[in-house]
């Protein structure tokens, strides 16, 4: 078989000499000699290359592939993942470290007022919350962190009259509420980029946590002998989500406001009724909803 070879390749080089001195007539008469000597030597077909001569070079012809269509399928295609063109924007790199710490506060103090059915309404109260926490970014615009709540509520009723009619009538005083609540909280938080800026941004925290409550409601006076008082303390797994809005004032600074919109809470309430009596409540709630009262803005600093 390699003399064969060897032989077509002899015949070929003496061609392409004899090519240069003939006119084109004689040139393809040599050609197709030469190609009739060579299947003469029982080459196969499939094996023998198109051959074009130009004066003294040789080209080979290759095949050319055939593209292949691509297919659309209508019932494919709907779950396949669909681009909108949405920018990509790093609004936090990866790698960044965060701490902060968000403040609530509200007070109310009625004095002997009259609403509708309400009358001589003395009462006065709070509300603190203070909430510190950390978080590192594992990746861009995704991080992870701990959080600590710390709240107290305060309510002092000293007088309310409901007046329904005159047979009808309703009249508390000294009611006195009290209540703390520890929270420890582990949270994911999602940012996103307001129309490609780098100083506004949303964001969404999926937050799960523990908490423990001590609380103490009462009602009359321990100097008349006629205080009636409950002790209760609650323990409480929370899931939720708050969604909240970042605005950048320095590199480093940012403003956060964020509002709770949905959660779940499982409680368990331990009650003590003037040091005798003891009771128990377990209580489920699911919030869907946007609650104004949950609205907390603290200032976050990116390290």
């Amino acid at each position: 078989m390699r003399l064969k070879h060897l032989l077509i390749a002899i015949m070929l080089c003496m061609s392409s000499a004899a090519v240069l001195g003939q006119s084109a007539d004689s040139v393809r008469s040599t050609v197709a000699a030469d190609l009739l000597a060579a299947r003469k030597l029982s080459l196969s077909d499939s094996l023998m290359p198109k051959i074009v001569y130009v004066h003294d070079t040789v080209y080979v012809d290759k095949d050319k592939k055939k593209k292949k269509k691509k297919i659309y399928n209508e019932n494919t295609a709907r779950f396949h993942r669909f681009d909108r063109e949405i920018q990509k924007t790093t609004f936090v790199p990866k790698g960044t470290w965060t701490c902060g710490l968000a403040f609530s506060y509200g007070s109310r103090s009625y004095d002997n007022i009259n609403m509708l059915v309400l009358r001589d309404v003395t009462v006065d109260g709070y509300g603190f919350g203070i909430s510190p926490h950390v978080g590192y970014f594992f990746t861009d615009n995704i991080s992870a962190g701990l959080r600590f709540n710390y709240t107290r509520d305060y309510v002092n009723l000293e007088n309310l009259d409901v007046n329904l009619g005159e047979d009808f009538n309703i009249k508390l005083q000294d009611l006195y509420y009290l209540q703390h609540n520890y929270q420890a909280s582990g949270y994911i938080r999602t940012y996103m980029s307001l129309g490609g800026s780098r100083v506004f941004g949303f964001f969404n925290e999926v937050r799960i946590g523990y908490g423990y409550s001590q609380g103490k409601n009462s009602v009359g006076k321990y100097e008349a002998g006629t205080l009636d008082a409950t002790y209760q303390t609650i323990n409480n797994l929370h899931i939720g989500f708050a969604p909240g809005i970042a605005v950048f004032v320095q590199d480093w600074m940012a403003m956060e406001a964020q509002m709770g919109v949905m959660g779940v809470n499982f409680n368990w309430t331990k009650q003590t009724h003037n040091q005798v009596e003891e009771g128990t409540i377990r209580t489920f709630s699911g919030k869907f909803k946007v609650d104004l009262f949950s609205i907390s803005i603290g200032t976050v600093f990116y390290l």
